[in-house]
C-alpha cells in the first residue's frame, strides 16, 4: 500500500450521528431563533456545500465558533445512541495493521470520540485523535500531522464524508477517500473532485489497495 497513514473523519464516516446531530442542531435553532431543519428538507440540505448550508440556515458567521461549541458539548449526552456505520468497524480493524498510523481528524471534541471508540471496542485501534475544534481549517491540521508523524502527503490518505474534506485534504496536498454514507450527496462530493468515490466500507479496503 502507497499509504503509511490513514487519517478518518468521525461524524458520518465512522460514526452514525447524522440523527443526533439534528436533533442538537434543532434544539439550538430554536434557542437562538434560527431556521429549524425538518426532515423532508434532508435530501436538498446533503447536495450543498458548507456555505451554502449555512447561508440556507441563516446561522450567523459570527455565532457559528459558539454553536459548534455548544453543539459538541450537547451531542455527548447523546454518544451513548451512536453506533458505527455497518461494516466501518471491521474495516478499520483491517486497516489498523497495514499501516504505520491510523488516525481521527474531526471537529468534534476528543472527548466524544474516544467515548464512542471505548463503548464499541475500537478504542486500540488509532494512534491518536486531532480534533480542530471548527468546522473549517482542517488543512494545516492535514499538514501539521504530516510532520508529526514524519510522512510526505502523499502517503497520507484522508476519509471523509463532506465537501470540505476534500477541500482540505487537496489543499494540504493528500489522497482523499470520499464515502457517501455521511452527510454530503453524490452530487456535492463529486463537485469537489475528489481522488476516489466510496459507496460502502468495504471498498475502502480496495481503494488503499489492501
Amino acid at each position: 500500500m502507497k499509504y503509511n497513514t490513514v487519517l478518518f473523519d468521525f461524524d458520518g464516516t465512522i460514526a452514525d450521528s447524522f440523527s443526533s446531530g439534528l436533533e442538537v442542531y434543532n434544539k439550538l435553532a430554536k434557542e437562538h431563533d434560527l431556521r429549524v431543519v425538518q426532515q423532508e428538507e434532508v435530501s436538498t440540505l446533503r447536495d450543498l456545500p458548507l456555505s451554502e448550508l449555512l447561508s440556507e440556515l441563516k446561522v450567523p458567521k459570527l455565532k457559528l465558533p459558539y454553536l459548534v461549541a455548544k453543539g459538541t458539548r450537547l451531542l455527548r449526552k447523546n454518544i451513548a445512541s451512536i453506533d458505527p456505520f455497518e461494516g466501518i468497524s471491521e474495516i478499520i480493524r483491517q486497516i489498523r495493521p497495514q499501516v504505520e498510523n491510523l488516525a481521527i481528524l474531526t471537529s468534534n471534541r476528543t472527548e466524544n470520540v474516544k467515548d464512542f471508540l471505548l463503548r464499541h471496542q475500537l478504542d486500540t485501534e488509532f494512534d491518536f485523535i486531532e480534533s480542530c475544534n471548527k468546522l473549517t481549517g482542517k488543512a494545516k491540521f492535514i499538514r501539521s500531522i504530516c510532520e508529526n508523524v514524519g510522512c510526505l502527503p502523499e502517503e497520507l490518505v484522508y476519509i471523509g464524508d463532506e465537501e470540505r474534506d476534500i477541500k482540505a485534504a487537496h489543499q494540504a496536498g493528500c489522497e482523499i477517500i470520499a464515502v457517501l454514507w455521511g452527510f454530503n450527496s453524490y452530487k456535492a462530493l463529486h463537485a469537489e473532485n475528489p481522488t476516489h468515490l466510496a459507496s460502502e466500507p468495504d471498498e475502502i479496503l480496495r481503494l488503499l489497495g489492501l
